[in-house]
Order: C-alpha cells, then structure tokens, then sequence
C-alpha cells in the first residue's frame, strides 16, 4: 500500500497542476529507529549502502531573532526502506556519527546547508560525502536552485505536493504521527530517487552526481568486512590493557564495544591507498580513542552522584570526628538535612558507586588518567601509590560496621549478587545496595582522609599561579 505524498503547492514552482500525484513510500517501509536492536539494525543496512536518501527536520521558529534547536529528526533512506532518527532518542550517536561521516556513503538531498549547519553545531557531525542534488540539477542556471517538487515534474512526470501544516509541526514531539513520518521519509527517499533517475536520463550528469571526484578509490563492502574481522583481535587486546588501569566497575566488554565502533569508523574512513603499516597505527588510535570516548560519555552520567555522595562523605568524616565513632544512618542523614527515606534512595540511587571514580585517577590537573591509561608506560610514582591505597584500603575495611563489612566481603571477596547477599544476610535486596553505598562512602572518607575532592592516587594539586 502506498501513501500520497501532499505537500503545499507554491505557484512559483510552475507545476502543471494536471500532472499526477507522486506516490510516496508506505509506512509500513517506515522505521522509527526507537530501541537499541533497532539502531543495530539500521546501522548495518546503511553503513552497506553506496547511496543514500538524506534529510533533516528541525522543530519550527516563529519569533524574530528565535534560534533553532534543531535538527531533531535524521532521516536516511535506502531504496526499500527509510530510517528516522530522533536527536533526542537517539539511541547510537556514535553510529550516527559513523555514517554520515563515511566518505564513501554518498548522501543526497535538496537544499542541505541548514541541514549540514544544524548537525554540526548540535552534534558535531561533519557529514562527508554529501550531494546537494539542488545545485548539481539546476544547470546553467547558476543563480537559482532546482527544488524537489521541479525534479520530481522533470524526471517523473508527476506532481510534489507539501502540506504546510506538517511542514511547520513540531518535529521535537516525542511521539511523532503517522502524518510527520510519512512527510520525513518521502523527503529522504525522493531525494534517492531523483538522483538515480538523472543519472539514467543525462548521461553527462554522471560525473557530477559521483559527489567529490577528488575522493580516494574507496574499499569494497567485502574488503571492509575482512578488515573489520582481522583486526577485531586488536580491539579486545587494547581493551584488556586499557582496563587494567581502571576502577574494577568499568566492564571489559564494553570498552570492546566502543573499540568496535571505533573499528569500523576507521575502515569506513580508509582508502586503498592506505598501507598497512599505517592503517594499523591508524587504526590502534582510532580504537582507542572511541574506548576513552566511551568512558568519558558513561563517567558523565554519574556525576550527580557522585556529587551527592562526596556530601555524604563529608558529613561522614565530620560525624566521625566528633562523635569518635562510625556515625548511624539516622545521624548522616540529619546531617545532610534529608529524611532517612530521603537518604536511603539516595544510597539506593548510588547502586553503582565505586571506591574510585575516573575522576578520582586524575594526576595532574594537566593531564588525563584515561590517556596515561592508553599508554604502555607505567609510571612507577603510580604504582608506589597505588600500593600505598592497598594498604589503607585494607586498614579501612577492619574499621568498618558488621553490616557493611559483611556486604563488602561477600560482594567483592566471594563475587556474590546483591540479591544473594540479601537472601544470606535476610533483607532485601534494595538494602543491600544502600548498605554498600554506604560502605563505599566510610571507606572514600577513610582513604581520602576528609578531602573528596582530592584525587585517590595523586598528591595534592599545586594552586596555579595567576
């Protein structure tokens, strides 16, 4: 079944209003990319594509002076199918990133300035391989534009209405109508379409519609898998390096998964006339550089709570010195001026708070722990004090309640599960994590000594000098 595609008609254009109706794409070909097997999904499709249809969508300004926020929907469409992206949802920035960075994905669309604009200022997208099927049309007439609607007339004989309507709805909503997706996916695929049409029908088109002619012969899809394949083992052992020097919360696997991204971002930029020599340092920094991408991306998202947390850490520490003692749930909770329920979902919130963040392995205020972590040089002041935080770490745990030491020994010492924990100790599993939360908050205040914002591993920072 396929929909009409309506869009509102300019007299300017000069359309024979007895021209048919162009047939758009039905909806049942149209993908609301909304979960992370979609985005996989899609992602494969697409990055398998020589061609593509591409277009924005940017919620309307009214107001004089008004900027926008867009763009706040990505459509890229493939002859059969059409993929819409929401900005806000988007659920694989980094692949996003992937394709429309690839220079051997030529994308095309119509009038794609503002487009290309918007994806630079709020995503930070430099999309390579573009055609801007508006100016390569237009032929001698250099100072005017050929638009969708004239193309579609030209090569299909057909009529390209827009609705203005859905033109200037609000593209930010959450929670698109069939209406919007229709409208996005038709001004992608059309796009698509008329460039395959204009190279059948103007033969001396060809070399203009190929995109930039100054690009380097580009691999096969087949020769990119097989680069892909052979290097993954490169990407699991930087991996492993990279994660010795890490708190023991961030997962192996999932700096591979970054690393693959990374991976497959490298060979999409490659040529052949790359050797090998330098595809494989090429290919070490880009690996590594999506890894620290990645942590960055996922340290950010604790930071609130951390923040949270260092209050608790201070209230620990002064509670301790005045009442000579580990301070009660009730007393830290005064502290901070919480109700206990309050402090207690904070504890329950905090689930995944570590005895060292990213930003506790800090050194130098000019210098990056991810970086020196990346390096194969071990820095033996490092490793001095990291054997010094072993053994203040191992003073800190004795001191700790009967409680929390219980859930730090069997959670950490014996690998058990929250939940298991919770069936052993007869409380709940939500319990479980506030008291470990907790525990790490007694045992950052014991190491730290009272100073959390002073980095675990590296001596106090000098104050610059103005």
């Amino acid at each position: 079944m396929t929909c009409e595609y309506t869009l509102d008609t300019s007299p300017d254009i000069g359309l024979a209003a007895e021209l048919p109706l162009y047939q758009g794409i039905a909806i049942a070909d149209v993908v609301l990319v909304a979960s992370a097997e979609a985005a996989a999904e899609a992602l494969r499709v697409l990055l398998a594509q020589e061609v593509m249809g591409f277009d924005t969508e940017s919620k309307p300004t009214f107001n004089k002076g008004e900027a926008s926020t867009g763009p706040h929907l990505i459509q890229l469409a493939t002859e059969s199918r059409v993929y819409l992206f929401q900005v806000d949802r988007l659920v694989d920035p980094a692949g996003m990133k992937a394709i429309l960075e690839a220079k051997r994905i030529l994308k095309v669309g119509f009038g794609l300035d503002s487009d290309l604009a918007q994806l630079r200022s709020r995503l930070g997208i430099e999309a390579q391989g573009v055609l801007d099927l508006s100016r390569v049309l237009r032929g001698e007439q250099r100072h005017h534009t050929l638009g969708a609607k004239t193309a579609v007339a030209k090569y299909f004989g057909q009529r390209l209405q827009k609705s203005k309507r859905t033109t200037t709805s609000n593209w930010g909503n959450p929670r698109l109508t069939e209406r919007q997706m229709l409208y996005a996916a038709n001004d992608a695929q059309v796009a698509l379409r008329v460039y395959h049409a204009a190279r059948l029908s103007d033969p001396s088109l060809g070399e203009a519609l190929r995109g930039d002619g100054a690009r380097p012969r580009e691999m096969s899809d087949a020769e990119s898998r097989q680069l892909i394949a052979r290097h993954t083992p490169m990407v699991r052992q930087i991996a492993q390096g990279l994660a010795k020097g890490l708190p023991s919360s961030v997962a192996t696997e999932d700096l591979i998964q970054d690393g693959l991204l990374g991976l497959m971002d490298a060979v999409i930029r490659s040529s052949r006339e790359v050797t090998e020599r330098q595809f494989e340092k090429y290919i070490a920094q880009r690996v590594r550089g999506a890894m620290l991408d990645g942590l960055r991306a996922t340290d950010g998202g604790t930071r609130r709570v951390r923040r949270e947390m260092r209050r608790v850490e201070v209230a620990i520490h002064q509670l301790g010195h005045r009442l000579g003692r580990a301070p009660r749930e009730g007393e830290v909770a005064d502290a901070l001026g919480m109700p206990i329920a309050e402090y207690q979902r904070l504890l329950q919130e905090s689930h995944g708070y570590s005895l060292i963040s990213l930003d506790d392995l800090g050194g130098d205020a000019d210098s990056d722990y991810l970086e020196q972590c990346a390096s194969s040089q071990q820095d033996p002041l490092v490793v001095l004090q990291r054997a010094a935080f072993r053994a203040a770490l191992g003073g800190a745990l004795g001191a700790l309640p009967d409680q929390e030491q219980a859930v730090v020994a069997r959670y950490y010492g014996e690998g058990r599960t929250m939940r298991e924990i919770g069936e052993l100790l007869d409380i709940s599993e939500g319990r479980v994590s506030q008291i470990h939360s907790q525990a790490i908050a007694r045992l950052r205040v014991a190491v730290i000594g009272g100073e959390p914002e002073r980095s675990v591993l590296a001596p106090r920072r000098k104050a610059r000098s103005a």
